[in-house]
């Protein structure tokens, strides 16, 4: 798994292929290995493969972070957004630290009701006041109707380091 996981890192994904294989032979109830292996067969183009091992990893933690932003990503980008609004709620509930996903989620939701964006967006600022990207979409979600207060988000997010 750890020389899949150097491989991948590398950019050299089918070697990356080959050890994950390996790995999952020898332990098949690592979730991460499901993860990483995912990602290479991804790159690779082998998206229905690399969906496959993400939903396997899932059975194994339903939990697991990182494979439900991966799967909540990969949704967005094929445009089924309720399937990507579902992850990023899993993921929320799993986890309400997890500041990445409350951008996405208010990203999706936002296209229909603004209001539920912005609240996503303020819970994520109450448990980090300092999360940039929350603050920048916040200010994106003013920007059309009252860019003044879209001007303050701006400001703020320029004086967070």
């Amino acid at each position: 798994a750890y020389c899949g996981y150097l491989a991948l890192s590398e950019g050299k994904n089918t070697e990356a292929v080959t050890y994950f294989e390996k790995a999952l032979e020898v332990d098949g109830k690592d979730e991460m290995i499901f993860y990483n292996f995912a990602a290479a067969l991804y790159s690779l183009g082998e998206r229905q493969k690399a969906d496959s091992l993400l939903k396997e990893g899932l059975e194994i933690n339903p939990e697991f972070e990182p494979i439900l932003m991966y799967l909540g990503n990969i949704a967005q980008t094929e445009k089924k957004n309720d399937e990507a609004i579902m992850y990023f709620e899993r993921l929320i509930n799993a986890d309400r630290k997890y500041f990445e996903a409350y951008v996405a989620l208010s990203g999706l939701v936002g296209i229909k009701d603004l209001i539920r964006a912005r609240k996503l967006l303020r819970t994520c600022l109450t448990i980090n006041p300092g999360y940039k990207p929350a603050i920048t979409a916040l200010a994106d979600t003013y920007r059309s109707s009252d860019p003044e207060i879209a001007e303050k988000y701006d400001e703020l997010a320029g004086s967070v380091k």
